[in-house]
């Protein structure tokens, strides 16, 4: 699956995908964003961040999505969903 290999290459990790849904669309200032929401279950910890790529990782719980303003939206759309 397209999301695992690229969970790989962002974080060295493997993981099973839980829960997924269909995609939908968010348009901001930069762009229009297709989402497709997964709910992954990292297996093992050992991740390692391609720190080319991301500047900043941090880990939260589905509760805490809602404290960042640019993910409020999702965090809305995921419950809506039934995802988280």
């Amino acid at each position: 699956n397209i999301i695992l290999r690229e969970l790989k290459e962002e974080i060295n990790a493997n993981g099973k995908i839980i829960k997924t849904s269909y995609p939908y669309i968010v348009n901001d200032e930069e762009a229009r964003w297709i989402i497709v929401p997964f709910i992954i279950k990292i297996l093992g910890n050992r991740l390692k961040i391609n720190k080319n790529e991301h500047s900043e990782v941090k880990w939260v719980s589905a509760k805490e999505l809602e404290k960042f303003k640019d993910l409020r939206k999702d965090a809305r759309e995921l419950k809506v969903r039934r995802i988280l």
